[in-house]
């Protein structure tokens, strides 16, 4: 039997579901995000929260460079759809 067949037998922890280490501090991540997007429309709520999500999370999961370089990337998305001119 492989590893990844042993993978889908072992119980999961719920907790690391529901509370992973790397999105709970003091204050959730999700609810962090939800404070700030709760004024924003659709895809700039979204964008802002990837913001957040990944600047929150940079000096947890061993990835700091790739997770301010994806901050970074949805960051710059959101600027450029809110000064995009309007379509009609």
């Amino acid at each position: 039997m492989n590893e990844q067949s042993n993978e889908q037998y072992k119980p999961i922890d719920k907790e690391i579901i529901n509370h992973p280490p790397h999105y709970t501090r003091s204050v959730e991540c999700i609810d962090c995000i939800a404070a700030v997007v709760e004024h924003m429309h659709n895809e700039y709520a979204f964008l802002a929260g990837q913001v957040i999500k990944y600047l929150y999370r940079c000096t947890d999961k061993g990835h700091f460079t790739e997770d301010l370089l994806k901050a970074q990337w949805y960051m710059n998305r959101l600027v450029d759809k809110v000064t995009a001119p309007p379509k009609f």
